[in-house]
């Protein structure tokens, strides 16, 4: 510590200075001469002082300076919180100059005397500078707190489930099959879900990830049914797995994965399915009763109950005291009713509900409870009719003349087990004016630094997240054409093999395999209705093409005229939709186009100006759309086999022409459909040249974004790294990357403090999960935006 008062500091501490300052000893971090310029005194002459460093609380780190070590009396005081990184003063020899944040011409060059004694000096000033910067962070986050507490009234906490069905194994078969053709079907708080059908196996792998808003984790099950598909469409039950959500709870909040037995589904309590109502209403008044309208339109995937593998359905509408029935539908899990009726609504009713129950009719004993659907008129806004799917629950009925009847399950046997993957996650919102300056964070950075931040930061779980809403909030605001130009120059940037761009899981494809979800449905549902249409109306055409996957019967050649007929429609439905498709796709696809040529412009890599919008444009949109029709709101339920298949060939075709290539002997079956691919290159070049020619108007509609959700998914990402973005500002002076950090403390301060409050505290904020009704009307009016 120098000759400064050493044994005087020891023996009384801390010191006092004119009164006025006080130094702790136990706070000082060097000491010694430095020869300084600028400050109190004559600011043209450079001085000696003795300077003493310090990071003493509340002040934080200083600079203390006197005319020698003796002195008690202060020179100066240099508030390095208020100071930039210091920087070398390259007209004087082992000098550094400091400058102040808040007045640019307030400024201190201190030269010290020897290469070592500078090297100190600087490593911790620097060090003191940042210690500064991450206390004001952390000071400015704490501002304002409990006056932010007492202005919330709600805070909105979504739950979600992230289930992967992964593969099943040692599934049972019967005597008269060797294999199974196993689905799953998920259940969980009135919502189904349903894997695609893993064909002739016993061993299925399904690899399809479910994710699922959970809005009563204390009181939802989860439960997930086996089911074997027979040949004539129907279906029998396997066994389930069932948990309750909140066992499902790890603090780690990584997928957990494992192996899971499969229990036994009791063939008469089971339930499974859902059921199509159509509902209108007219509230009662004081004057006169109200009525409700209610047509039972169908069931589908309903529970087997008889021996033969399929059920009687019917279905028992219940309101009030009132009870009225459809007519019993014979040997169908997929009945169609179209059936309407009619129900007063008393005008004194409190709180009235419709219970709808299906039946199964049995001619020699009582009839079988399949499930039940119940809700109360006001879910259902009144004047408006509305048609939904419900999904059947077990309710508390089980039979209609033993209503406490116990249901005994079948002796227990070896069903196989399932291998299922896990993660339970919990996301506050804060009010949307909180994430605010966030996004002028993300906005207002014309470089895009902070989002090249974030494509460097994000891993693969997050991917898909992030990168739809980074779509949302930068469409919203107009910003989306240039957030993708700036994401597909650093993508290109970086490739240095033409043949793999963009052929991987990255933050610039999810972004714009995002953008196209967003802005292409109503496009692809126009395009694609001739061909879903085509396949419908003949279900029993088989298009198969490998000859190991042929069935008994079935002819190669009539299968690849039927496939060359449903591609021919295929291919010209896309190139005649030309000018319906959207602008924005259109210029999107021409900065793709530029940017590739402008790397590789050489005759050998012509091809790249359509292989690499073709990349985006069939194998990223039209592919998945085809291979996932649901998903894509193109069918309601997965396709049957025969149809999934000839999806799947159409897939293969219409990427290898993007591709500009014939099928090889990768896949020599496909051989028959090469002469379709070569006589229509020359008009898949014309399309792709078309499709990057910008259309002079961009009408796009308006979309809806819930900021919370969007901005609370990027603050998430931020957090979880916020070290490394810190670390980042010791090496960059890009303001937007500071503002960053100072975000990032500040809503990871106000989550911490505003939770802790109304949990421990009992601050009065209400928080709430958001209704499912919110999140359908929220999901209805987008959709409506997207699709009309």
């Amino acid at each position: 510590m120098s000759s400064f008062k050493v044994s005087h500091l020891q023996k009384e501490a801390p010191q006092k200075f004119q009164g006025k300052y006080l130094i702790d000893p136990s706070t000082i971090r060097k000491t010694g001469f430095l020869t300084k310029l600028g400050g109190n005194g004559l600011k043209k002459n450079w001085r000696t002082r003795w300077f003493v460093l310090t990071n003493q609380q509340p002040f934080g780190p200083r600079l203390y300076y006197f005319k020698n070590p003796q002195d008690n009396i202060v020179a100066g005081i240099i508030p390095l919180a208020d100071y930039e990184d210091i920087s070398q003063y390259s007209l004087r020899k082992y000098c550094l100059k400091l400058n102040s944040i808040h007045n640019s011409s307030r400024v201190y060059y201190l030269q010290a005397d020897s290469k070592k004694d500078y090297e100190e000096w600087s490593s911790k000033i620097t060090e003191s500078i940042q210690e500064a910067k991450k206390q004001s962070l952390r000071d400015s986050a704490q501002l304002n707190i409990q006056k932010r507490l007492q202005a919330y009234q709600q805070i909105t906490v979504i739950n979600t489930l992230i289930l992967k069905v992964i593969e099943a194994r040692h599934l049972p078969t019967n005597h008269l099959q060797k294999y199974c053709d196993p689905f799953c079907l998920i259940k969980i708080e009135g919502t189904e879900f349903r894997t695609v059908t893993a064909w002739k196996t016993t061993t299925p792998v399904w690899n399809e990830t479910f994710k699922i808003q959970i809005h009563e984790v204390d009181m939802a099950n989860l439960v997930i049914d086996v089911w074997n598909h027979h040949r004539n469409s129907q279906a029998s039950i396997i066994g389930r797995v069932s948990y309750p959500i909140v066992s499902l709870q790890c603090e780690d909040s990584q997928l957990v994965e494992s192996w899971h037995s499969i229990q036994p589904a009791d063939s008469k309590g089971y339930v499974a399915g859902s059921v199509k109502l159509k509902v209108c209403w007219k509230q009662p008044t004081s004057l006169s009763d109200g009525i409700l309208l209610v047509k039972v339109v169908e069931a589908r995937n309903l529970a087997s109950k008889d021996a033969n593998g399929l059920s009687d359905p019917y279905v028992e509408l219940c309101f009030q005291d009132v009870k009225k029935k459809t007519k019993v539908k014979k040997k169908t899990l997929n009945p169609i009713f179209n059936e309407e009726f009619d129900f007063v609504i008393p005008r004194d009713v409190e709180d009235p509900k419709l219970i709808a129950v299906v039946w199964d009719w049995d001619r020699l004993s009582s009839n079988d409870f399949m499930g039940q659907v119940e809700f109360f008129l006001e879910t259902v806004l009144p004047d408006l009719a509305q048609e939904e799917w419900y999904t059947l629950n077990e309710g508390g009925i089980k039979d209609e003349t033993q209503p406490n009847q116990q249901i005994h399950p079948p002796s227990n046997k070896e069903l196989g087990e399932v291998r299922l993957g896990f993660k339970l996650t919990t996301k506050f919102l804060l009010p949307v004016v909180e994430y605010n300056d966030l996004l002028m964070v993300l906005l207002g950075d014309s470089n895009f630094e902070v989002v090249r931040l974030l494509s460097k930061l994000v891993t693969i779980d997050d991917l898909e997240d992030v990168g739809n809403s980074l779509v949302r909030v930068f469409e919203k605001h107009g910003q989306c054409h240039n957030l993708i130009h700036n994401l597909i120059y650093w993508e290109i940037e970086k490739t240095n093999t033409p043949e793999v761009m963009f052929r991987g899981n990255t933050l610039t494809t999810k972004v714009v395999d995002g953008y196209m979800k967003l802005r292409t449905l109503p496009y692809l549902h126009r395009t694609l209705k001739p061909l879903f249409d085509s396949l419908l109306s003949s279900p029993k055409m088989s298009y198969e093409l490998d000859p190991t996957r042929l069935k008994k019967g079935e002819d190669l050649k009539k299968n690849a005229a039927n496939l060359l007929s449903k591609v021919t429609l295929l291919f010209n439905s896309i190139v005649n939709s030309i000018d319906d498709i959207p602008a924005g796709l259109r210029w999107m696809f021409s900065d793709v186009r530029t940017q590739v040529v402008n790397k590789w412009n050489t005759p050998e890599k012509e091809s790249l100006k359509y292989k690499s919008v073709s990349g985006f444009y069939f194998l990223r949109l039209f592919g998945p759309a085809l291979l996932s029709p649901k998903l894509f709101g193109l069918m309601d339920v997965h396709p049957k086999r025969k149809m999934a298949r000839a999806l799947t060939l159409l897939a293969k075709i219409l990427q290898n022409l993007g591709n500009l290539v014939e099928f090889g002997a990768k896949e020599p079956y496909m051989a028959d459909m090469n002469s379709f691919i070569t006589s229509n290159i020359d008009q898949m070049k014309s399309f792709i040249d078309l499709l990057t020619t910008i259309p002079e108007e961009d009408i796009s509609d308006p979309i809806e974004v819930w900021y919370e959700k969007e901005m609370s998914t990027l603050h998430n990402l931020f957090s979880r790294h916020k070290t490394k973005i810190e670390e980042l500002t010791l090496t960059t002076e890009d303001k937007n990357i500071v503002q960053l950090v100072y975000e990032i403390h500040r809503l990871d301060t106000l989550k911490d403090r505003l939770f802790h409050e109304t949990a421990c505290l009992g601050s009065g904020i209400n928080i709430r999960q958001r209704r499912k009704s919110e999140e359908e009307s929220f999901r209805q009016k987008h959709l409506s935006n997207s699709t009309n």
